[in-house]
C-alpha cells in the first residue's frame, strides 16, 4: 500500500493500491491536513468482539410462532424488553450494537468499583479498607438512581442534590460523610484520568457550603470502665484462671493498646531494662474471594503514628512476665492453649464474658483503651507524652475521641462544692 501526495488542482486522484484480499467495505479513506496527504488506512472487523458480546447476551434467542426471531434486551430502569427481527442475522446485528453501546458507557457505579479495585490490585489500599470502602458503596450508592447514571452526565447540581440528599435521608454524622466524600472524591478523579468526564470534584467540594445542621448529631458521652469496675475485673481474673487470654485483656489495661496491636506482640518487642514496649505491628481483617474473613498480622501499624515506644510501668512489666511463664517461646506472645495465635476479637468477647459474671455492662477492648487515655489524662501528663503513648498525631484525637469524665459523682461533688463555696 503507497501514500500518494494530494493533487493541489484537485481534479483527480492516483491513489495506488495493493488490496490484496481487503474488503472493500472496510477500506477507509481520511484526509490528513497538516501535510495534503490521503492516507488509506484498513478496519478489520472484529468478528471476535461480535462473538463475544452475542455469548454475553443474557437472553436466549428463539423463533417465535409469528416465525420472527425473539430475545429481551435489559432496560435502564432495571427490567428487561421484547424485541424480535424477521431474520436472526438482523436480531444479531441488534444484540451487538446494543452491546457495544453498553461497552461505551461508563456509570457510577462500576467506576467506582474500578477504582477500588485499581487501588487494591497495586498495593494502595489495604484489604481490610478495601472491604470498608465497599461496604460504604452498598450503603450510600447501590440501588440508587445517581450510582446507575453515566458519570460524564453528572454535573455539580446533580452531585450537590445526591450529597445533600444521602446526608439526610440517611441521617450522617459529620463522621459518615467522610466516608461519602473519600468516594465520591476518588471515584471522580479515577474518571478524570480515564477521560470519562471533565468535573473538578476538589473545586466541588472546596465550593460545597454544607451547614452544620444539615449533619444527624451523635451521642458524644465516652464510655469508660470505671475505677471499681477495673479493680473487679482485675480482682476476677486474680481469683481464677490466669490464663494467657485474661492476662492480655488486663495488659490492655495498663498499656492502651489497641486489641490488633496486642494479638500481634513478639517477646522481641519487649525491652525490660528499658522498660519500654515497641508497637510495630498489628493484626488485620479483610474478606477473601470466598467472602470468608482472614485474620492475619501486617509488619506495619494500623496508623503513621502507631508505630511507637509505649512506657512500661511495674504492673504491665509483671503481667508480661507472668505471660512469658505460660508462654516462653514462639512467633506470638498472646497464644491459645494449643499454641495458636489469639484473635483480637477474643479479646473483647472474653471480656464481655467476665462483664457478665461480674454483673457489668458490656463495654470492648476499645473502652479498655479510653479507659488508658483518660487516665493518662486527667493525671495531667505532658500532651507529648500522652499521644506517644497512644499512638495518634495531635493530642486533639486523643481528648476528642478517647477522654471520658471518669471522676467519680462523690468526688465531682466534692470539687463542685468547693469551687463554689465562699
Amino acid at each position: 500500500m503507497k501514500e500518494e501526495p494530494f493533487s493541489n488542482t484537485k481534479s483527480k486522484i492516483n491513489i495506488e493500491l495493493d488490496l490484496g484480499n481487503m474488503n472493500l467495505q472496510n477500506l477507509v479513506l481520511s484526509l490528513d491536513e497538516n501535510n495534503d496527504k490521503i492516507k488509506v488506512r484498513y478496519m478489520q472487523e472484529d468478528d471476535n468482539m461480535d462473538k463475544q458480546f452475542l455469548e454475553m447476551h443474557p437472553y436466549a434467542i428463539y423463533k417465535g410462532a409469528d416465525n420472527y426471531y425473539h430475545t429481551y434486551l435489559p432496560t435502564n430502569e432495571g427490567g428487561r424488553e421484547p424485541k424480535k427481527r424477521a431474520s436472526k442475522k438482523d436480531l444479531e446485528k441488534l444484540i451487538i450494537q446494543f452491546w457495544k453501546e453498553q461497552s461505551d458507557k461508563h456509570y457510577f457505579n462500576d467506576v467506582l468499583m474500578q477504582w477500588l479495585n485499581y487501588k487494591l490490585e497495586y498495593g494502595e489500599l489495604y484489604k481490610q479498607s478495601y472491604d470498608r470502602y465497599v461496604l460504604d458503596y452498598k450503603r450510600f450508592f447501590v440501588g440508587t438512581d445517581f450510582g446507575k447514571m453515566e458519570i460524564k452526565d453528572i454535573n455539580e447540581d446533580i452531585l450537590d442534590e445526591f450529597i445533600r440528599r444521602t446526608i439526610k435521608t440517611k441521617q450522617l454524622t459529620n463522621k459518615a460523610f467522610s466516608g461519602l466524600r473519600i468516594l465520591v472524591k476518588g471515584c471522580f478523579k479515577f474518571a478524570v484520568r480515564k477521560g470519562y468526564t471533565t468535573l473538578d470534584i476538589e473545586y466541588f467540594f472546596h465550593n460545597l457550603d454544607l451547614s452544620p445542621k444539615i449533619f444527624a448529631s451523635k451521642n458524644n458521652k465516652i464510655i469508660l470502665f470505671t475505677n471499681e469496675e477495673e479493680h473487679k475485673i482485675e480482682k476476677w481474673i486474680e481469683e481464677h484462671n490466669s490464663t494467657i487470654l485474661n492476662l492480655a485483656i488486663l495488659l490492655g489495661f495498663y498499656t492502651g493498646l489497641r486489641a490488633g496491636e496486642l494479638v500481634a506482640l513478639s517477646h522481641s518487642d519487649f525491652d525490660l531494662e528499658k522498660r519500654i514496649l515497641h508497637v510495630s505491628k498489628t493484626e488485620i481483617k479483610y474478606r477473601d474471594d470466598d467472602g470468608k474473613y482472614v485474620f492475619e498480622v501486617r509488619n506495619s501499624p494500623k496508623t503513621d503514628a502507631g508505630e511507637r515506644d509505649v512506657i512500661l510501668c511495674d504492673k504491665a512489666i509483671e503481667i508480661y512476665q507472668r505471660i512469658c511463664k505460660l508462654n516462653p517461646s514462639g512467633d506470638f506472645l498472646i497464644v491459645s492453649g494449643k499454641g495458636n495465635r489469639i484473635r483480637g476479637v477474643e479479646l473483647t468477647k472474653k471480656l464481655f464474658w467476665i462483664c457478665d459474671k461480674l454483673h457489668i455492662s458490656h463495654k470492648s477492648m476499645h473502652k479498655v483503651r479510653k479507659t488508658y487515655a483518660t487516665k493518662l489524662i486527667d493525671a495531667g501528663l505532658n500532651e507529648a507524652l500522652i499521644i506517644a503513648q497512644m499512638g495518634h498525631n495531635n493530642i486533639t484525637t486523643t481528648k476528642n475521641h478517647y477522654y471520658g469524665n471518669n471522676m467519680e459523682l462523690s468526688g465531682a461533688q466534692k470539687k463542685i462544692e468547693m469551687a463554689v463555696s465562699y
